[in-house]
């Protein structure tokens, strides 16, 4: 088959791009011709990487007019994605939707793109298919009057899953008493992921006076400029010294950072899916996160779920989970759950899906 997978940036250190580049792995290994629309990259040197913001361009592009199967990624708005509006009648089409952020928890340019993002989602009624990370991602496609029947739930693949299920459990997820404990947060530093509700909870758990650490670990390009100036003044006048920000860290760092850390604190007002808290589990990190979009979802039975925007309950949970790390130490990885995020759970989803489209469309035809 020829694939098109389309999305608004394909760059490295990007969620919605190691996703991209995932599929496009799978696809190409099983056989299929596939290549990425985007309207910027950092794979420059990649000539099966198109960068265009036209959407008519995408249209007239013979690997996208002539293809099979078209996957266009949603977790903001971006200009590619209007190719949806524009007749492709040989063209199966399907939007892999990954959420987008309430404008409500956002401000300035980040509440306008959100806002734009949501409004940009309706035309998602145009694909055949909406394939989604999460349960809680369907429910708002729902909202938007999405019909049910054309939406189903795809978990995404974790690489970390894989890479730590590889080596010695002993090493990745070991149980040990420990003498100081680390909590952790890695993700985006917005207003809607909830650092400043998680650096009050910190500092009322008074944990910080016991020697426990909170490290904040984010993107520097993609977080909000206003909110990493708040975190890291927080972290400069409180908790005296305790609180530390690493802003865009290597690969491994982060991985470090993990492996340093005990528990994992996701205080989020909204997410799709979450793959840090996938991430942490695989490390053998307590998770407590708070009840926000998918998280009650990513996080199943195997963490701490603690209302959202509520710092009293979130507080309680950070000293709960230090207690336990102190007396137990770190529990074993859930293999069982996480297996079914792997790449080799991810693949055989993907190919099901592509080897049963031509099936699905000759019995849609029959139908009508």
């Amino acid at each position: 088959m020829k694939v098109a997978l389309i999305t608004g940036i394909y760059v490295e250190a990007d969620a919605i791009s190691n996703l991209v580049t995932m599929e496009r792995r799978v696809l190409q290994s099983a056989g299929h011709e596939v290549c990425v629309f985007c309207q910027g990259t950092s794979f420059t040197d990649d000539a099966s990487v198109v960068v265009g913001s036209n959407p008519w361009g995408l249209a007239e592009h013979p690997h996208y007019r002539f293809a099979d199967l078209a996957v266009f990624h949603f977790g903001t708005a971006y200009e590619l994605f209007d190719a949806l509006l524009l007749d492709a009648p040989t063209v199966r089409r399907v939007v892999r939707f990954h959420n987008v952020t309430p404008p409500e928890l956002l401000s300035g340019q980040h509440r306008v793109r959100a806002q734009r993002g949501l409004d940009q989602l309706v035309i998602a009624e145009n694909a055949d298919q909406v394939w989604c990370d999460s349960n809680h991602n369907r429910d708002v496609l729902a909202n938007l009057g999405i019909p049910a029947e054309k939406s189903s739930v795809h978990p995404l693949a974790v690489p970390e899953v894989d890479r730590l299920r590889q080596q010695d459990k002993a090493q990745s997820g070991s149980s040990g008493i420990r003498d100081v404990s680390r909590i952790l947060f890695v993700g985006r530093l917005l207003p809607a992921k909830g650092v400043l509700n998680l650096c009050a909870a910190f500092e009322a758990s008074d944990l910080w006076r016991d020697g426990v650490e909170l490290v904040l670990a984010g993107n520097q390009s993609l977080s909000d400029s206003a909110t990493v100036a708040s975190v890291a003044d927080r972290a400069a006048t409180t908790c005296d010294g305790m609180i530390r920000v690493v802003l865009s860290p290597t690969d491994k760092e982060l991985a470090n950072l993990y492996q340093s850390a005990s528990i994992f604190a996701m205080p989020s007002l909204h997410e799709g899916f979450c793959v840090p808290v996938l991430e942490a589990l695989a490390y053998g990190l307590r998770v407590v996160s708070t009840d926000a979009g998918a998280l009650p979802d990513t996080v199943g039975d195997h963490g701490t779920v603690v209302p959202a925007d509520d710092i009293d309950p979130l507080a309680a949970a950070l000293i709960e989970a230090v207690d336990a790390d102190r007396v137990t130490g770190r529990p074993l990885p859930p293999w069982d759950y996480l297996d079914s995020f792997s790449e080799d759970s991810f693949r055989g989803s993907l190919l099901r899906l592509v080897s049963d489209w031509p099936a699905s469309a000759e019995s849609e035809t029959a139908s009508e």
